[in-house]
């Protein structure tokens, strides 16, 4: 379920087995994490981490309804990104 828009565009990724069944592998190349390919999404998924309880694991805060799970994202993207662009 990769959207239209991103069929065909260039992509990084681990070794992870799963990876060869999803992506095309004219577009797709798996790199170690000494090539530096995959930092920006690491340190995404870590800022998340960090600012947002409910993705870490072992957390008291979690939404109960999955609706308030999808708005928590919403809004903490909106705020990322306005934040980024400002110090950029």
């Amino acid at each position: 379920r990769i959207p239209y828009s991103y069929r065909g565009k260039r992509s990084f990724s681990d070794f992870w087995e799963s990876y060869k069944h999803i992506f095309d592998p004219r577009f797709h190349k798996c790199v170690g994490k000494e090539t530096g390919e995959t930092n920006h999404v690491e340190r995404l998924f870590c800022t998340v981490r960090q600012w947002l309880q409910r993705v870490s694991r072992k957390t008291l805060a979690f939404s109960k309804v999955l609706y308030m799970h999808h708005v928590v994202f919403k809004v903490f993207f909106v705020a990322y990104n306005h934040y980024v662009s400002v110090e950029i």
